[in-house]
């Protein structure tokens, strides 16, 4: 019985994000639109921290990873950026106390759209 008590309760320390969310995310952006993207910046909705690529060629990629050191709240990732004149956002994503629930983001920006995976 203590057996089971105590892998029960292991397995729900485990499963909690708690202390053992990652507190950053890697993150790949690929620009597979027919123009290059500008002003690319990925935050958290708190703000607090960003990563920022001025420019992206068409068909090329940058990587870097989010730091959440700073985020103590839940909230979502924001990506902004320019392509032919206009700006985009996209909203996306979920982490829960400042810290991340994923390893990784992929984001790829197309003509009319970003698909944003994890």
């Amino acid at each position: 019985m203590k057996y089971i008590l105590l892998s029960l309760l292991t397995i729900s320390l485990l499963s909690c994000v708690g202390p053992f969310g990652n507190k950053s995310i890697k993150v790949k952006i690929i620009n597979e639109s027919q123009v290059a993207i500008s002003n690319v910046k990925l935050t958290t909705s708190e703000n607090l921290d960003s990563l920022f690529f001025a420019y992206i060629e068409s068909d090329a990629k940058e990587s870097g990873n989010l730091n959440l050191e700073k985020n103590k709240t839940d909230g979502e990732y924001n990506l902004s950026f320019k392509q032919n004149g206009k700006y985009h956002i996209v909203k996306s994503g979920y982490y829960t106390n400042g810290r991340s629930l994923d390893y990784s983001m992929n984001i790829v920006v197309k003509n009319d759209t970003a698909f944003v995976s994890y």
